[in-house]
């Protein structure tokens, strides 16, 4: 029988082998197949019932590379699915001391090195991508961890904006909370809305597929007011006056222009972008195919006109 505090004076033999079935591992990969022939008959080599007596450490180890045909080369430069990065050689010799090194990187006090390297990646990466020094952030385990904490945080803000601290009362005291999605959202997302107990029916998924044409897709009402405040209200305190965009990318599909120019006269007549609009301009964009039949000026133009006069609440001086 097997006892692994017999085994220690075999750690250097162990990993000697695993290094060894490595290396030749990764001196194939890359021209290698993807998943090769006997993947399925590999891998289920290893299901066996739960035995009496261990085999030992070398025996493990040697079961695990007559078993590796199992393993998808999906670090080598033939694989294209998911998002899966491939090893570089620091990231992987890192990866063995990690495993080695056996730390418990839940505080500073249980690994200095662990949380020092964490906050220093954090840091790293907000230089990366240009983001606010004072910004927080936490490494995961995957995108399942990372849709999760995102939304606990989303899910605190927007508690507190009610006056509840979610942490301490709960969401029973809350009403429900709105979640918006485009038309594609990740698996992970769902999952980690149903975990949060935000559940994961609740998602409201707007605007368009891709590659749909005008006039096939819808965006709720509340969804297009919410995004026209989000474009004016965090700069209306910053300015005195100035030019905002109004763009409708499908052509007022959906309402959109419509009710975002709705929400703007909201806007304007309640002062929260300033005492009042001094001058308009619009432009058509993306006008798509051209037709014979089709008239820009009385079509378009009249269009854009009833716009402007309903935004100012008077006819232009000019």
């Amino acid at each position: 029988m097997s006892d692994p505090l017999r085994e220690r004076g075999l750690v250097s033999e162990t990993l000697r082998r695993a290094a060894a079935a490595a290396e030749r591992y990764l001196a194939e990969i890359d021209t290698d197949r993807v998943r090769r022939p006997g993947a399925d008959a590999a891998a289920a080599a290893l299901n066996r019932d739960f035995p009496e007596h261990g085999d030992g450490a070398l025996a493990a180890i040697e079961e695990l590379v007559r078993a590796s045909d199992g393993a998808l080369r999906a670090s080598g430069p033939r694989f294209f699915h998911w998002v899966i990065g491939g090893d570089t050689p620091a990231a992987l010799a890192a990866d063995w001391l990690t495993s080695a090194w056996d730390q418990n990187a839940a505080a500073y006090d249980s690994t200095p090195i662990g949380t020092v390297t964490e906050e220093l990646s954090i840091r790293w990466l907000k230089e990366l991508f240009g983001l606010p020094a004072s910004w927080g952030g936490v490494l995961t385990t995957g995108a399942t961890m990372a849709n999760f904490t995102a939304l606990a945080a989303a899910r605190t803000w927007w508690a507190r904006r009610h006056g509840v601290d979610v942490d301490a009362q709960g969401l029973s005291a809350l009403p429900a909370m709105p979640i918006l999605s485009s038309g594609y959202i990740h698996p992970s997302a769902v999952k980690a809305l149903g975990m949060l107990g935000l559940g994961r029916e609740t998602v409201r998924r707007f605007n368009e597929e891709n590659n749909e044409e005008a006039g096939e897709h819808w965006t709720p009402r509340d969804v297009v007011k919410l995004m026209a405040r989000l474009i004016f209200l965090p700069i209306a305190d910053k300015i005195e006056s100035g030019a905002y965009l109004l763009y409708d990318g499908a052509a007022g599909t959906g309402g959109m222009l419509t009710v975002a120019e709705q929400t703007l006269k909201q806007l304007a007549d309640s002062g929260e972008l300033g005492d009042r609009i001094y001058y308009i301009y619009g432009n058509r964009l993306n006008l798509g195919k051209l037709r014979a039949d089709e008239n820009a000026l009385w079509s378009l133009g009249a269009h854009d006109v009833s716009v402007v006069l309903h935004l100012a609440g008077e006819e232009p001086a000019e």
